[in-house]
């Protein structure tokens, strides 16, 4: 007979009493050994479970298990119904098309230990696991809201926006760190700042761990004017640490809602991190300067923090010693382009036709006027070759294999040199 199994599964040989179903966090577990067919009347007994698990065996065959599950399937539909079966070494090969299928949680030899069957159950109890990730929680537009914000104040609103929608919570906060006055702040918060030494989001900003407790203000941690400002010492609470590109917690976001709605639970935990690791690169960016060149954008931040609550972004300014700078490289580099333009000089070339003979002589015709000599070079079809004879404009030069008889093309010769500046303006007809 099958029954409701406690905390732990019997020993071998004993027959678990029936009961009936408790409640998830009751004393007893919906766990039931199965050592025949099942039949609608056992059957009921787990109708009322959401998630039940089934220990086969030992000695049940491979078609009575394929028949109970049939029979779960038809009769209580809406029930998980993970499957353990403990079978002879015989019986084994039996259960391959169930295997296939993917019909059973765990097969398993018999004499398997209550050590190891009860956490096979427990890891069969358990619900299955959603990964958390970034799109699941946030829209490409709150996503852009982030990329583009145009000031520490932007951001910090386009963060709390977002962990509204990934964490269903009635207040949101993103907590920045200033390590040069040892302070956390909130832009456009009214508040100067709060010590890094007390409360609840201290402690998350000292050590990086998350933190979620189901009523604030139980907590030793806790401080008021800090962790929830304007709310209640029994509202819920949430926050994870932001941590910088070298490792630095930067910044706390914080979620809050009140008591009689639910705790925070572990998939919220888990959305509220994934915001963190994507808020990183932006918070960075804003308030972590790096440490070999100097950058206005923190800067910046502490200004935005000092302005009055009335005042609007900032535009970015340059540094002024970035434009002395500039009007200085300015300056040298229109000096230096008048002096390449007087002093550097170019290669002046005459560009004619050339044919190679039978007997491999070229034979190069170029325009009226162009001082040719014998000995200078003549660049033809990728090679230099000595001008032997000069007549007029045309010149012979050293022969090329017979194998290049007839074939044609530009020659050129370098015939002086001229300055840059006559270069780029061409030769006045």
């Amino acid at each position: 007979m099958d029954g409701l199994l406690g905390s732990a599964v019997p020993e071998k040989g004993s027959e678990p009493a029936a009961s009936e179903p408790a409640e998830p966090d009751g004393c007893t577990r919906p766990v039931f050994r199965v050592a025949s067919r099942l039949d609608a009347e056992r059957i009921a007994a787990m109708r009322e479970h959401r998630r039940v698990v089934l220990v086969f065996g030992p000695g049940i065959s491979a078609e009575d298990v394929a028949a109970s599950l049939e029979a779960m399937l038809q009769h209580a539909p809406h029930t998980a119904c993970p499957s353990i079966v403990l079978a002879a070494e015989e019986q084994l090969a039996g259960f391959q098309e169930l295997i296939d299928a993917d019909r059973l949680f765990y097969l398993s030899r018999t004499g398997l230990s209550d050590r190891d069957l009860n956490a096979l159950i427990d890891s069969a109890l358990a619900l299955p696991r959603v990964q958390a990730s970034l799109d699941r929680y946030l829209t490409a537009d709150q996503l852009r809201r982030i990329a583009l914000a145009q000031s520490v104040a932007e951001l910090a609103d386009a963060l709390r926006a977002a962990m509204s929608s990934a964490v269903d919570a009635e207040r949101t906060r993103c907590l920045l760190y200033d390590s040069e006055r040892q302070i956390l702040w909130a832009p456009n918060d009214s508040s100067d700042g709060y010590s890094a030494a007390a409360g609840v989001v201290s402690f998350i900003h000292r050590t990086g761990l998350t933190v979620t407790l189901p009523r604030l203000g139980d907590d030793a941690r806790y401080d008021l004017d800090l962790d929830n400002p304007g709310g209640e010492s029994a509202d819920r609470f949430l926050g994870v640490a932001v941590r910088a590109g070298r490792g630095e917690i930067i910044a706390v976001l914080t979620a809050l809602r009140p008591t009689p709605e639910r705790a925070f639970e572990p998939l919220e935990i888990a959305a509220l991190e994934t915001v963190a690791a994507h808020a990183s690169p932006y918070l960075a960016a804003w308030l972590v300067e790096p440490e070999e060149t100097a950058s206005p954008f923190r800067r910046r931040a502490l200004r935005e923090l000092e302005q009055p609550l009335s005042a609007g972004p900032e535009p970015l300014r340059l540094e002024s010693h970035w434009m002395r700078a500039a009007s200085w490289l300015v300056a040298a580099v229109f000096v230096a382009l008048l002096l390449a333009l007087v002093f550097v000089r170019v290669p002046r070339y005459a560009t004619g036709t050339a044919l190679v003979r039978h007997d491999g002589a070229v034979i190069a015709t170029f325009p009226a006027r162009t001082p040719l000599q014998r000995g200078m070079p003549l660049r033809f079809n990728n090679q230099s070759l000595p001008i032997e004879s000069v007549a007029g404009t045309t010149v012979v030069t050293a022969k090329l294999p017979r194998s290049h008889a007839g074939t044609r093309g530009k020659a050129e010769v370098r015939v002086g040199t001229e300055r840059l500046l006559f270069a780029l303006t061409g030769e006045r007809r």
